[in-house]
């Protein structure tokens, strides 16, 4: 069976517009694996040392906070997961095909692989 190509167009148009949950996350890094349903997943995840929990601090003879005697908490790295990405693999695959794209014209000097 032949597909009329008249009836196809030559061009589209796809347009960009922004959700009402659209926001920037920084990603020191990240970690995955495959759903049930064999979506990819991917976290997104920043690092930060934790937050003390509490600190004991010397009071001065005049009142003001002074010296830090003990601190309370975790300590080490602290991996906040900022967001997960779920896709089925040919969009992971392209995704990882942009990201490729990029990283090669970064070395070769330029910003955009879609402006060369």
């Amino acid at each position: 069976m032949s597909e009329d190509k008249s009836d196809v167009p030559e061009t589209f148009e796809i347009f960009y517009v922004e959700s009402n949950f659209l926001r920037t996350v920084q990603a020191d890094g990240a970690t995955g694996s495959f759903s049930p349903q064999g979506r990819f997943m991917i976290v997104f995840y920043s690092e930060h040392p934790p937050l003390p929990d509490h600190i004991i601090h010397k009071v001065n003879d005049d009142g003001s906070v002074g010296e830090v005697i003990d601190v309370k908490g975790r300590f080490g790295v602290k991996r906040e997961k900022e967001v997960v990405v779920s896709m089925d693999p040919k969009h992971a695959e392209q995704l990882a095909n942009w990201i490729k794209a990029y990283l090669e014209t970064l070395e070769e000097g330029n910003a955009n692989p879609e402006s060369s």
